[in-house]
């Protein structure tokens, strides 16, 4: 009976054993050359960070992994004085980061406005490429810095 108990105890062992190396050696296969592997995802530079009015194709520029629309209205000081404050700061915006004027006199900039729903002039949006808001500020009455812009948005 001791025999067949160490024979048993013997092959639960051997079993144990040759699984564990079978496991351990697929983990540490090396890929041959025909393995089929993905593709490294190309990445664009990004730029020095902007200030421009509304254009085509502005949203989508992949070089900048950052965008905050600006909703101005040319009768409002406090979107004029933002205004000011961006243009004078705007070649210290962080690589990457562009910042979008959106007169909302023009019909193109009064969609976007609308879009975002926001009443209160100024106001700054910050938005995917496909335009869809992340954060919205009203900025009316607020400290007129580029930090607090980004700080914000």
């Amino acid at each position: 009976m001791q025999k067949l108990w160490w024979l048993l105890a013997g092959s639960v062992v051997m079993a144990a054993l040759a699984v564990g190396w079978m496991v351990l050696s697929s983990l540490n296969t090396p890929a041959t050359i025909d393995s089929p592997q993905e593709p490294l995802p190309v990445r664009v530079a990004l730029k020095p960070g902007r200030y421009i009015a509304l254009q085509e194709g502005a949203l989508q520029d992949e070089a900048f992994d950052r965008t905050i629309l600006f909703f101005y209205e040319r009768s409002s000081a406090e979107a004029r004085a933002f205004d000011g404050e961006i243009s004078q700061a705007s070649d210290t915006l962080p690589k990457g980061t562009q910042i979008i004027r959106v007169d909302v006199a023009t019909k193109e900039g009064s969609q976007l406005y609308a879009r975002h729903g926001e009443q209160l002039m100024p106001s700054f949006a910050a938005v995917r490429a496909d335009g869809s808001r992340v954060s919205l500020w009203s900025a009316y009455g607020q400290t007129k810095t580029v930090q607090a812009i980004l700080d914000n948005t």
